[in-house]
């Protein structure tokens, strides 16, 4: 068995930088392919620095945008089409960054999935779902089933099963309303 090297390589014609940043800047060009088997070298370039400090900017905002509502869920309505009538739900988050605008979910989750970040989004989620859940039958609605994704990194993170337990059963919210999702 062979074991792949992946090299990165900063021009300092780009612009010239301290000899740890350029270092810094080469591990980054390195670790665009980080889960390739093969060997292979990656040169530095400016699109590279602006997609790591997208992503720095998600990692870093993360606690921010769950604290201050700028992650929203969004409820996408799944009709029976022998009735026309709601029989389910599925709960979709969307970004609303106060400078950056609307993320769609593609420019953040795999993201947080790579940071390990993911579960925090996700019980994010399942909490709002609970508390649009009870809104809704205090107005005297009649509940559906809700599909929230999850993705399987959540498991390694927590364990998730159990939380959504013990968030459904501290909000006296049905757990067959819940409907898990692995993406």
């Amino acid at each position: 068995k062979t074991l792949p090297l992946r090299i990165g390589v900063y021009p300092n014609r780009i612009e010239p930088v301290e000899v740890s940043a350029a270092c810094d800047r080469a591990r980054m060009a390195a670790d665009v392919l980080k889960r390739s088997t093969e060997s292979h070298y990656s040169f530095f370039d400016m699109e590279l620095m602006e997609r790591e400090k997208n992503r720095q900017a998600i990692i870093d905002n993360l606690d921010t945008a769950i604290e201050e509502g700028w992650i929203r869920v969004c409820y996408q309505p799944i009709v029976r089409s022998s009735s026309g009538k709601i029989c389910d739900s599925e709960a979709l988050a969307r970004w609303y960054d106060p400078v950056r605008g609307l993320l769609m979910p593609m420019s953040f989750i795999p993201i947080l999935e790579d940071a390990m970040l993911i579960h925090k989004l996700d019980l994010y989620v399942v909490k709002q779902v609970i508390n649009d859940l009870k809104a809704n039958e205090k107005m005297g609605n009649r509940n559906v089933p809700i599909s929230i994704n999850f993705s399987r990194a959540d498991f390694d993170a927590i364990d998730l099963v159990q939380e959504i337990c013990d968030l459904t059963d501290e909000a006296q919210v049905d757990r067959e309303l819940i409907n898990i999702e692995i993406t």
